[in-house]
């Protein structure tokens, strides 16, 4: 899925909006990128890439654009977004 299929609509920055590109139904969940294959299931957080105590997951800028954010990830493998925690039940990599 490229980068282009992806933000092909002009409200993808709006906390909210949910679209689809291909089989993956996509969402901005207040400014995080989150998808969901065939639009079942629980919706994941996308993680691109890991450090040794963060990683980086997929955020929605205002203008509907994907970009990268840092964010912690503690010893359960729990990554914090908008003051709350997650376990990888919630994300996939």
């Amino acid at each position: 899925m490229s980068q282009l299929e992806l933000f092909e609509r002009d409200d993808k920055g709006v906390a909210g909006a949910v679209w689809w590109a291909g089989h993956w139904q996509c969402r901005n969940n207040n400014g995080f990128f989150q998808d969901r294959e065939d639009g079942k299931g629980p919706w994941k957080f996308v993680i691109y890439g890991f450090g040794e105590t963060d990683c980086t997951v997929y955020r929605v800028s205002e203008d509907g654009q994907l970009a990268h954010c840092r964010v912690p990830i503690d010893e359960r493998n729990r990554i914090l977004i908008n003051g709350r925690r997650h376990g990888p039940e919630s994300w996939r990599h």
